[in-house]
């Protein structure tokens, strides 16, 4: 029985109604996941079932993984309701002081946030277990110790805090992508422990900050192809797709130019409940496709701590292949690329 897992979520918790042992609860674990949600929040109620599902997939494939959910619902009887939907452990209410502990000691500042901690030592694996969950690999990444390599759309795990090379390659074929994956691992690897600073390495697919990022660097933005097929919500209704719609809510944010529009103006969404949203003209300019330029990887090293610069590399040496992405490295590593330019608004 773990010791660390009374120390961290108190005597007991909850399954279902009942009142359970967290020590024996959690035993035998080899990840925990504790999950920060509350149902007056719309992301938090669109990723709860999809969390439930990954769960009780992981549960079946005999992944020896538990979850608890530690509520920001503002009172009991939302928090009942709310944990009633889900098939994991919860955090009783009541324990307001321990939440707020918990929420601090991971560092939550927005919800739903889903972190892991190792079941035997209650370290921290990730504090991004919402991208681990929903990949694809989920059952191969467990328990999601840190990989040298994320796309954008899967984790930013460290992008505030440490400098990091990204190659955005949304509109790139899929070969490329995979060579792109393949080389910038094995640079990851290899330097690991010869940069001066620690360093993260990315690729931008699309989704994600892929837009965000285009425009703090200014680059041109891209409108990449989404994985699922795309309904106007004008014409979609609750009973024909299964689509989250909330009338009268506040804006939204194009995942392709990233504007915010109105609740009113139409909106392309994902038939598969993903998180994704184009505007009209960015699904026009979908539909259209990328001009040659466009499909062509770009390169940048984003320092978001260190003043809020990025890098771009030298002249000559834009093209993304293995040898100029390890050049651009060393050339920031040496301090041979200056001191960045500043984002662009």
């Amino acid at each position: 029985m773990s010791s660390f897992s009374t120390e961290t979520f108190g005597p007991t918790l909850l399954r279902g109604t009942e009142e359970v042992s967290s020590g024996e609860a959690l035993a035998n674990c080899d990840a925990i996941g504790i999950y920060f949600s509350a149902h007056w929040c719309p992301p938090c109620r669109g990723f709860t079932p999809v969390l439930g599902t990954k769960y009780e997939a992981m549960k079946a494939a005999g992944l020896a993984v538990e979850m608890v959910f530690v509520s920001s619902d503002r009172d009991q009887d939302a928090f009942n309701e709310y944990h009633a939907s889900m098939p994991f452990l919860a955090l009783p209410y009541s324990n307001r002081d321990l939440k707020a502990t918990l929420s601090s000691k991971y560092g939550v500042s927005g919800i739903p946030t889903l972190v892991f901690i190792d079941g035997k030592t209650g370290e921290l694996i990730t504090t991004s277990g919402r991208g681990a969950v929903t990949a694809d690999t989920f059952i191969e990444d467990f328990p999601y110790h840190p990989k040298p390599i994320y796309d954008l759309a899967s984790s930013t795990d460290g992008i505030q805090s440490n400098p990091s090379v990204i190659i955005l390659c949304e509109s790139t074929s899929d070969s490329d992508k995979t060579t792109i994956d393949t080389y910038l691992t094995e640079i990851a690897v290899a330097n690991k422990n010869t940069m001066k600073k620690t360093i993260k390495y990315f690729t931008g697919k699309g989704g994600g900050p892929t837009t965000q990022i285009r425009k703090m660097c200014g680059l041109p933005g891209i409108i990449a192809k989404h994985e699922h097929a795309l309904v106007s919500n004008l014409k979609a209704t609750e009973d024909n797709l299964g689509l989250r719609v909330y009338p009268g809510s506040g804006g939204w944010n194009c995942d392709g130019c990233g504007e915010s529009a109105a609740s009113t103006v139409n909106r392309f969404r994902c038939t598969e409940k993903c998180d994704y949203d184009l505007c009209t003209s960015c699904n026009t300019k979908l539909e259209t496709g990328s001009s040659d330029s466009e499909k062509m990887a770009v390169m940048v090293i984003l320092d978001i701590g260190g003043g809020g610069k990025f890098y771009s590399p030298s002249e000559g040496n834009a093209t993304v292949t293995k040898s100029n992405v390890e050049l651009f490295l060393k050339e920031f590593n040496d301090g041979a690329l200056g001191e960045g330019e500043g984002f662009k608004n």
